[in-house]
């Protein structure tokens, strides 16, 4: 008589898959890190020209949001976790993953306050900069993240309209606009900001 196929652990594959997906993000921010910290080192020794240093300046930016998405995800998986113990866990488990947890997030808001610093630092002292268009986009972009109603948000997406109206950046800048004003509507001055809103998402869609 035949065998019958032995019957798959139908969580077998994808919890393979999860654990190869962790050790690939580990690797991945253990490079990060290391690009980090030579960047930290060129930039505290000084000396770079007017075309080097604000470029260090985005790379490093860039890295460290990166590395807060990492502590964020990871935040999130601890999130995971708790939910999955239930109110029937361990007691001494759950404060451990939500002391674990509470670390992550604090972790990921430091990596975001030191990028966007990093962005208002090219701002404010590379206006000649040639991606100044760039950085003004995600500096808008991390600031509307981190808090959505931060008016230093509006100031970065309208100071790249204005003074890069050619950028590609600029139809995600007036979506940004009819997001905020949009979200706006539903808290207070419901016409006048769908208003606002609606002619922002027509600047946008005219391009």
């Amino acid at each position: 008589e035949a065998k019958k196929p032995a019957k798959k652990d139908p969580g077998g594959p994808a919890l393979g898959f999860e654990s190869f997906r962790k050790a690939v993000e580990v690797q991945v921010s253990d490079k990060r890190r290391e690009e980090i910290v030579s960047l930290r080192r060129l930039i505290d020794l000084g000396g770079g020209s007017a075309e080097d240093t604000p470029q260090w300046y985005f790379r490093l930016a860039e890295l460290l949001w990166e590395e807060s998405q990492y502590f964020f995800f990871e935040a999130n998986r601890k999130d995971d976790r708790l939910i999955a113990l239930g109110t029937r866990g361990d007691p001494r488990e759950i404060d451990r993953l939500m002391a674990e947890r509470k670390d992550l997030e604090r972790e990921a808001e430091r990596h975001k306050d030191q990028a966007v610093a990093l962005y208002k630092a090219i701002v404010a002292k590379y206006p000649k900069y040639p991606r100044l268009d760039e950085v003004l986009y995600f500096l808008g972009e991390n600031l509307s993240k981190r808090n959505r109603n931060d008016p230093d948000a509006l100031k970065a997406y309208r100071a790249l309209i204005q003074r890069f109206p050619q950028s590609r950046f600029v139809p995600d800048a007036w979506m940004a606009f009819g997001e905020y004003y949009f979200e706006k509507a539903n808290e207070k001055e419901r016409i006048p900001n769908l208003r606002r809103a609606l002619e922002a998402y027509r600047k946008a869609a005219s391009y």
